[in-house]
């Protein structure tokens, strides 16, 4: 499956909030995640399972179908079935897990058999998904990476999460752009290295840093504002 948004500038600030943007009366840091989900950032989405567009060029608020496809992660952690739905429509993707694999179908325009993925690659799209957008926002908008609704996506879509022996890419923050690798040491508690360098393989302009427990290895990715990418 491939989740994919087209950025638009054109598109970035919603409607009715343009005089109040060009006013500079407009604090993208203070809004409520709501307000955000209604016509922000209407960019162009493609949703594809097995080659069947559940989304094509359409323009949901990105922020809404990022906060949309995070939720549909725990409901099909927990529950076993989960929606995308969409503030500006009726439209409606339905999600359902039968063990491994995630079925998909839609309140109109459903194909048949239904288009499937496993959970594990649907798990990764979003994440991936989820790290694109904040990655392209946050930089262009300063003001948006305070905005506590940024943070909860983060959790909602585990990017925030610092992950052990795998490889990752740094999204944003400081480094961005730069691969990173962390690796736990044998001690008791366990202390980490986090190896980063210019290339996946970890050879070019490599340098290291030792943490002596998981709350410093936090505590390091969150002064770096570090947002990784790990599903690569």
């Amino acid at each position: 499956m491939r989740i994919n948004f087209t950025p638009d500038s054109s598109r970035d600030i919603g409607s009715g909030y343009e005089k109040a943007w060009q006013a500079g009366r407009v604090d993208l840091a203070a809004l409520t995640a709501t307000d955000l989900r209604y016509g922000f950032f209407e960019y162009p989405v493609d949703l594809t399972v097995e080659g069947h567009a559940f989304l094509s060029a359409s323009r949901p608020p990105l922020i809404d179908i990022m906060f949309t496809l995070g939720h549909s992660l725990h409901g099909l952690r927990t529950d076993g079935s989960a929606s995308i739905d969409f503030t500006e429509n009726t439209y409606m993707i339905h999600l359902e897990r039968t063990r491994e694999q995630v079925l998909f179908s839609a309140s109109h325009g459903a194909a048949t058999p239904r288009p499937s993925c496993s959970f594990a690659a649907f798990t990764s799209e979003v994440r991936s998904f989820i790290t694109k957008g904040l990655a392209y926002l946050e930089p262009r908008y300063p003001a948006l990476a305070r905005n506590p609704a940024m943070s909860e996506l983060r959790v909602l879509a585990g990017t925030g999460m610092v992950e052990v022996e795998k490889l990752g890419r740094i999204a944003s923050g400081d480094e961005q752009g730069r691969y990173v690798y962390v690796k736990e040491l044998p001690d008791e508690p366990p202390s980490y290295l986090v190896l980063t360098a210019a290339d996946p393989d970890l050879k070019a302009d490599g340098g290291d840093e030792w943490v002596e427990d998981f709350s410093s290895l936090e505590q390091f990715f969150g002064e770096g504002r570090w947002l990784v990418e790990w599903n690569l």
